[in-house]
């Protein structure tokens, strides 16, 4: 099914959007109604997310400018990966837990915030 017929039939259930659709399939959602519910973004990635250290001042930026298209897209949440450790031992999640306490509400007033979450 094409990505437009899914959002008329997204409409004609009564869904109100839709988890990891593209960012750049975000006005097609707009067009129905619809929002992203939830997105994976930012330059954070399964395979390149938080727990390595020194990608942090990139995924930061990155991140800060994402979140922002989301707020205007009505986007309501975005997946923060760990990311693969490729050698980092568990202790990795501590460096997790610092990007995300770090940004932490960061640009509240501009729709934009930052929850860590569960900081297992």
């Amino acid at each position: 099914m094409q990505v437009e017929e899914r959002c008329r039939q997204a409409v004609r259930l009564g869904a109100r959007g839709f988890d990891f659709f593209p960012a750049s399939q975000w006005p097609l959602l707009k067009k129905y109604g619809l929002v992203p519910a939830v997105t994976l973004g930012g330059g954070i990635t399964i395979p390149e997310g938080v727990v390595r250290k020194e990608s942090h001042e990139a995924l930061a930026k990155s991140l800060g400018d994402f979140l922002g298209r989301c707020a205007e897209n009505g986007c309501l949440g975005v997946l923060i990966s760990g990311g693969e450790r490729r050698g980092i031992s568990y202790g990795g999640r501590e460096q997790r837990r610092r990007f995300l306490e770090s940004h932490e509400g960061s640009s509240r007033g501009n729709g934009r915030y930052v929850a860590p979450g569960n900081r297992e």
